[in-house]
């Protein structure tokens, strides 16, 4: 739950522009979030239309349609366990390394 907080934040506050890509026609977004609980690394992926943007930063928006932010969970990756981590280092590296970090 707080994970969704965090990304409709995050949502509403970065620029687009970072986080988009495009699907055939259509523009899709997505935010990559790393959460640990106790021993357990999670990745989280959010992905999202630009409607979902508009609902977020548009007090007045309203739609028949409403769009909605999708989030998919991969993990856990348990910290004690050195499988896991030479598994989850080369994801990250290669999420860094496509978002320019």
């Amino acid at each position: 739950m707080q994970e969704t907080a965090q990304m409709a934040a995050w949502v509403f506050t970065e620029p687009d522009e970072y986080q988009q890509s495009q699907v055939g026609s259509e523009t899709v977004y997505r935010c990559f979030l790393i959460s640990q609980d106790r021993e357990g690394i999670y990745l989280i992926v959010a992905k999202y239309d630009s409607e979902y943007i508009r609902y977020l930063r548009e007090a007045a928006y309203t739609s028949l349609n409403p769009s909605l932010m999708k989030m998919f969970r991969c993990g856990p990756w348990r910290v004690w366990r050195k499988s896991h981590i030479k598994e989850l280092g080369p994801i990250l590296l290669a999420m860094a390394t496509k978002l320019g970090c």
